[in-house]
């Protein structure tokens, strides 16, 4: 008898062992399930997260093209004179590279020889006046026959303001986030005495890249001008498409 009680007593220990092994199992499976469910709740909030950031960066953006469609569409902001737009940047806000004239030093020059069309053209896109840089710029027949249609799709009173393929270009170039600070002649050739190539060297106001490129100008009824480059007035054609009302 006393035998059988140990023996019971033993099998209660062992029984009370297994139920807290089991409890705590138990326990331990909860704390690890409400951690899990803790872990899935934190990667929701995340995720929710940065879809309500994507979308705020999405509105801002379009809220950003939407305000730039409507400043263009007003034609121009009233305090602004006659002929001239507020340039995209004015102010050099890295140096320049040794060598370079800063455009707003070298002015108008006018345009009676390659070098000063140049530097007319320059600084006329620089300081905003839209109807020197009108002047001072010539398009290719097929680059005028593209902006012509985009002028004449414009809204009334852009269309009375830059109705024609010189004024339209000459509207975006002064326009230009990226305005060319300082440039440098560095030679020159001379296909006919009404065409001329000039080497230059120049830099944006806000960045250190010194670029070269050869500019075509050609000698107009009233001087010389600076020939825009066709692919550079195709990206101010789908700029145009993209944000003007109307426009096609």
């Amino acid at each position: 008898m006393r035998v059988s009680k140990l023996q019971a007593a033993s099998l209660g220990l062992i029984a009370a062992a297994f139920v807290a092994a089991l409890a705590y199992e138990r326990a331990r499976d909860g704390a690890q399930a409400a951690e899990i469910a803790a872990l899935r709740g934190q990667l929701a909030g995340d995720a929710r997260l940065r879809s309500e950031n994507d979308s705020l960066r999405r509105k801002a953006a379009e809220g950003a093209a939407a305000a730039e469609a409507a400043r263009m569409a007003r034609a121009g902001a009233p305090a602004q004179e006659p002929g001239r737009r507020t340039p995209g940047g004015s102010r050099q806000s890295v140096p320049l590279a040794a060598g370079l004239t800063p455009v707003l030093s070298a002015g108008n020059q006018g345009r009676a020889t390659p070098r000063a069309a140049l530097a007319t053209q320059f600084w006329a896109a620089r300081t905003g006046d839209v109807a020197l840089e009108a002047r001072s710029i010539a398009l290719s027949p097929e680059s005028r026959a593209r902006l012509g249609d985009l002028a004449a799709a414009l809204p009334d009173a852009l269309r009375q303001e830059y109705g024609t393929p010189e004024l339209l270009m000459a509207y975006m170039l002064v326009g230009s986030p990226h305005p060319v600070g300082g440039f440098e002649v560095t030679g020159g050739t001379g296909a006919d005495a009404g065409e001329v190539t000039l080497e230059t060297q120049w830099q944006h106001a806000d960045d250190d890249v010194v670029h070269q490129s050869a500019v075509s100008l050609r000698l107009g009824r009233d001087g010389w001008q600076v020939v825009i480059p066709p692919p550079l007035v195709e990206r101010a054609a789908r700029y145009l498409q993209s944000t003007l009302p109307g426009a096609r």
